[in-house]
Parts: C-alpha cells; structure tokens; sequence
C-alpha cells in the first residue's frame, strides 16, 4: 500500500511541475551548449551545465550564447542555473573578434528573485559586442533584477564591448554581487571599464582578481565597482598597466552614493588615467570611503589629481589607513588627492607611506582640497603619524587652520627593499617600524600580504602598527621568491631569515597564488629545508611558499610568503619554443623535457595551432615518452605568424598528468 501511494504522490508532483529533478547538462559543442541554455529555464528546479574543455567557436557555432528566462524562446524557470568546466582543461569561448560571446539576462522574468547566476572555470576570448550604449559585455553580460551574481576563476582575454569590455554585470534592484580569482587581461571598453564592470544598489564584492593592461576611454580602465546605497569592495586585487584615457580611474574605479566605498589589500602598479586617480578613484557622497592596506607605485594622473588615488566625499567621510604611495605623478597630488565638499566632512589620514612621488603643481606626496564648497572655512582632517617627503612641496592642505589637526609624522627616506623594480617592503632599520597609531581608524588586523598587524618590530618590548602596507616580519623568505622554475620530484632548498624569537617554524606550500595552501612541514629548528617538490597534475606556474614562526611557547610570532609566484614544472616543451621561423614541408624534430609526473607516462600527444590557440591539430599520438619526436612542418597557404605547439602526457587512466605549450608565438611559411 506505500508503495502504491508513493506512486501517486510522485507521479502528481511529476504532472504539476512536468519535471521533479534539477537536470545536470553535460556539453561539447556550441549548439549543445544553447540548447541546454534554453532547457535550463523550462524545468523548475536548480540547474548545472557543465561544458567540456575545449575551444568553442561562438560565431561559427550557434552566435552568441544566450540564457534569457521569460523572454520569447525561453521558459519562465526562476531557478539558479551553474555554468562551469566539466573538468580541469581550459574551456575557451571564443568570439573571433566579431561575436559577444555570452549573454544572461533574467530580467523579463516577473520575479527572478531565485534566479541566482554562478559563471565559473571558463576562458572568455576575443568577444566584441560593437555599436554604442547598452552595447555591453564583450566577453559576458550578466543581468538580473534582484538575483544574485556570482563570477569565479574565469580568464577574460582580448574582449571589446561599450561598456564591461571584457564582462559587465549589473543586478539594480539589491542583490549580491561577486567577482572572484578571475584574470582580466587586455580587454576594452569603448566607453566605461576596459575590464570589468560590476554594479548592484546592494553589495559588490570584487576579491582576488588581477587586472592587467586593459583600456577604456572615461572610467575604470581595469575595473568599476558600483552601489548606489550599499558597499562596494576591491579587496586582494592586483592591477598592473590599465589605462583610462580620457577621464579617471586608470586602475580601478568606484563609487556608492550613501554606502560605503571599501579598497584593501590591492596592489596597483602603472595604471594611467588623464584625469582624476592613475591608480584608483573612490568616491562615497554621504557615506564611507576607505583606503587601507594598499600598495600604488607608478601611477600616474597625467593632466589633473591624484597620481596614486582620487578621493571624494560629498559630506561623509573618508579614511586613509596604512597605505604606501611611491613614484607616482600628477598635476596636483603626486601621491594622493583628497576632495572634501562640506565643511561636515572628515578626512582621517593615518599611518601611511607617501615617499617619492611628484606632482607638477602643489603637493608631491599629499594635497588635500578641505575647502570644496569656496567657503574658507575647510573640513576636519586628521594627519597623523605618516611618512611624507621633508620640502615643502612634498605635502599640501588649501585652508588647513583650526579644521586641521596633525602630529606624529615623519619625513624620513622609509627604506624600501628596491622600488625600482616595485618592491615596496620595508627593510630592517625603517623609520616606519613600529611608528604607526594602534588605535587608527579601519586598522586591519594583517597587513596587504596577510601579515600580522601590531607586532614588536623593533624589538624594544612594545607592539605597535608600522607605517605603510608593510608591517615589518620578524621573518623573511628568501628562497623561492619569485621567478624560479623548480622541476616537478627535485629537491630544493627553501631558506629564509628569522629574529630570536622565532623558536620554531611551520612550512607551506601554494599552486595558486595563495588561494589555498597546503602543509610541507612543521616543528623545524633551522632557517632552510630541504623540499622534494611533489609533483602537481601539470606545470603550476602561480606557486607560493609561506614560512610560520612560532615562539617558545608556541605562540605565532610571525609569518612571511614568496614576494611573487615560481613555478612547478612538470614539463617542458624546448623546441619549437617561439622565435623560430619554420618552412611548410622541411622535417622537424619536436623536443620536450619531462620531470617527475604523478602517475607514469603511457601516452604523449602532440598538437600544434597556426591561430592563437583558437585550434590545435594533431600532429601525432605516442606511446612512450622518448622526449623528442620527427615530423614534418605542415602545409600553411600563408605566412602563419601566431604558431605553437603543445605537449600533453597522459597516464594508464587518460588523465594529463603533465602539458605544456611554446613560451610563445612562432612562424610558418609556406614551401616553394
């Protein structure tokens, strides 16, 4: 008798909802891949779609790929849909330069309220979404009313679209945004965000991405973050050489009208903007603006503000804690600009570096304009305990008076480890050891790198915050550094230096630049140890080590990690590597080295791409690895200038347990 009515239940749940179960679509191929785009929205259950690695090619497929409930074609399903790789290969949608590549759009639904968006693992390539406004998204569009937005480790490449050139994602009505551990690399937008753009009335949440020479014509060449009353926050993001070419914010721009505006951790380097804020523009009308724990070193602000960072505030507030601004330039306000509008506003500027910056006009390292309003009367602000430069130039308040009040800082060279090469570490003697204010608005508990805050630096018996994005480690790594190559199963020697203090030390190791970390070892006496370096699935190019120290008493003492990422080779593709110029027809002899891998060795396929990678072709299929392997360079009816080849070693299960491609592009010519 259950039986027999548990059929029944099922079978009117099935007739009312026409499907019971959230469907898992597994695809390979564009059309596939919109089919299941449109499926996903007739059942009423959360979906997966799960693309296989591969190249798929979005104008000779199906156009651009299309997600958009309550819209003709589409059902009405107001359920989250996932799109993510199917496995760890490299998924790439390309565009071809013609074709957006992705749009998801859920705002014809009445009600999308659970309709949430998660995009993640994917490559986005060479999208173009062309014309003027609402042209948006070259690489992806994400848009939702009240849905939630979720965009993770996902590569955005060489995408062009009005605004958002690489992706735009936009949810007005008080959802979650979220953009995590993607990479932004060359991407334009013709008009805002060469990058990304990123905007909802509620949270937007831009974490541990990198930004990296992308290009726009007014605002945010790397990035815009936008609420209109919540908060926005650029928190462990690196931009490096973005560009706004006609207005402001060359790295990042962002902006919340009553909310709160929050940058912390981020590293900006080399960013332009013509106008207002080479590394960054922050503005909070009536809210909260903070700057705290970040690193800008050559950035610039060609004609106008703030070579490192433009700050405003309408009448809120704004707070500059623990930041480090070097050799950066602008008219007025090489290091930094404050705009102060209402006499109600207070600008709390602690514990910062501001060294070698310059600026053309008034204030090399510090200008702040307290008087926006034209009254003479200036805005509260609190300088205190910073290190600026010693002319008179180097630090500039419009009224100052009774409105400004100051003490504690400090006009000494902050001795960088090398700032010509951007190492903007604190060394050992810094005048900006332990010479912070513990009690400084939005001080953060860890410095830009995860250090620990308020420690003895100095070791004269008292813990106090350093000045600048640095606190001063009684730790320091040594080796790896950053820039190695380390072959997969070899011993190595991590070496780094430590106070007495420093009893005891615990050793770990990372693959993607600190995401994750996982144990080498703990419990060691010495300042080096001899690693044998496991080896990962295949070449792990964004690795870290950090050493932990620990007291006497096992108390955490300090911690410190690679300044920048090595590599883990697993393989190595010498030849063709890049450079080579080659003839259709002549033999070629196909060279790699490999290292230690996971599993043995059963199978080595070689391919090879006359296109950047949009298609590989094979050239052969072994079965052992000989390390080298004759053939003949194929036949190209032009000169091919964008040539590589790749190598993939597979074990008894077809799992790639190592792969690696040429360093970079070489050329085919056509035979006589």
């Amino acid at each position: 008798m259950k039986k027999a009515y548990l059929f029944v239940v099922m079978a009117l749940v099935l007739s009312i909802t026409g499907r019971g179960w959230a469907e898992v679509f597994n695809v390979d191929n564009v059309a596939d891949f919109q089919q299941a785009l449109i499926d996903s929205t007739n059942n009423i259950e959360d979906d997966t779609i799960n693309v296989a690695g591969g190249n798929y090619d979005i104008p000779g497929g199906t156009g651009t790929l299309t997600y958009s409930p309550g819209a003709v074609s589409f059902g009405e399903d107001n359920h989250s849909i996932t799109i993510t790789r199917a496995s760890a290969g490299s998924t790439i949608l390309d565009g071809g330069g013609s074709d957006q590549v992705m749009n998801l759009d859920t705002t014809a639904l009445v009600d999308d309220s659970n309709a949430h968006i998660t995009v993640t693992g994917m490559t986005f390539q060479d999208g173009n979404n062309p014309g003027g406004f609402g042209q948006n998204g070259g690489g992806l569009s994400v848009r939702t009313n009240q849905a939630d937005i979720t965009i993770k480790e996902c590569e955005f490449s060489g995408n062009t679209a009005y605004w958002g050139g690489g992706a735009y994602v936009s949810s007005p009505l008080g959802a979650t945004v979220s953009i995590t551990n993607n990479t932004f690399t060359a991407n334009t937008g013709n008009y805002l965000a060469g990058g990304l753009y990123a905007s909802s009335s509620g949270t937007v949440g831009i974490r541990d991405n990198i930004f990296d020479g992308n290009m726009t014509v007014w605002e945010g060449g790397g990035a815009v973050g936008q609420s209109f009353m919540g908060t926005v926050t650029f928190a462990n993001n690196t931009f490096t050489g973005n560009t706004a070419s006609n207005r402001r914010g060359g790295g990042a721009y962002a902006e919340s009208s009553e909310g709160t505006v929050m940058f912390t951790g981020n590293v900006f380097d080399g960013n332009t903007a013509a106008e207002y804020g080479g590394g960054a523009f922050g503005d909070s009308s009536r809210g909260i603006l903070v700057f705290r724990d970040n690193v800008f070193g050559g950035n610039a602000a060609s004609s106008k503000y703030g070579g490192g960072v433009y700050c405003h505030s309408y009448e809120g507030s704004v707070k500059l804690t623990n930041n480090t601004f070097s050799e950066n330039s602008a008219r007025w306000g090489g290091g930094f600009h404050i705009a102060l509008n209402q006499d109600s506003v207070t600008a709390s500027i602690y514990n910062n570096i501001a060294w070698n910056n310059t600026a053309t006009d008034n204030g090399d390292d510090i200008y702040v304009n307290d008087d926006g309003n034209g009254n003479s009367i200036g805005a509260t602000v609190n300088l205190y305990n910073n290190d600026y430069g010693p002319d008179p130039n180097d630090y500039y308040v419009e009224v100052g008076g009774d409105s400004l009040s100051q003490g504690r800082n400090i006009n000494d060279d902050p001795l960088f480890v090398d700032p010509a090469t951007g190492d903007f570490h604190i060394e050992e003697g810094s005048p900006c050891i332990d010479a912070g204010k513990n009690s400084a608005p939005e001080l953060a508990a860890r410095d830009f790198e995860g250090d620990p805050r308020i420690i003895d630096g100095d070791r004269d018996g008292k813990s106090k915050v350093d000045i600048g994005a640095d606190e001063y480690g009684l730790i320091k790594v040594i080796a790896p550094n950053g820039g190695e190559v380390i072959p997969s199963g070899s011993p190595y020697t991590i070496q780094w230096t430590a106070t007495l203090e420093a009893a005891s030390f615990k050793l770990k190791y990372s693959i993607d630049n600190g995401k994750t970390w996982k144990p080498i070892d703990r419990g060691i006496v010495d300042t080096s140890y001899e690693w044998t370096v496991l080896p990962p699935t295949r070449n792990k190019t964004r690795c870290l080590v950090k050493v932990i120290g620990y007291d006497a008493f096992d108390k955490k003492v300090g911690t410190d990690k690679s300044n920048d990422t090595f590599t883990i080779e697993v393989v190595k593709l010498t030849y063709p590597d890049g450079g080579e110029t080659l003839t259709s027809g002549d033999p070629l002899t196909v060279t790699w080295t490999k290292n230690l891998t996971k599993s043995p060795v059963t199978e080595v396929i070689l391919t090879y791409t006359t296109n950047a990678g949009k298609r590989w072709r094979r050239i052969d299929k072994l079965i052992e690895d000989t390390g080298s392997h004759d053939c003949t360079v194929p036949d190209v009816p032009k000169i091919k200038s964008k040539c590589k080849v790749k190598v993939v070693l597979k074990a008894a299960n077809r799992k790639t347990v190592g792969k690696d491609t040429s360093d970079s592009y070489f050329t085919i010519e056509p035979g006589l």
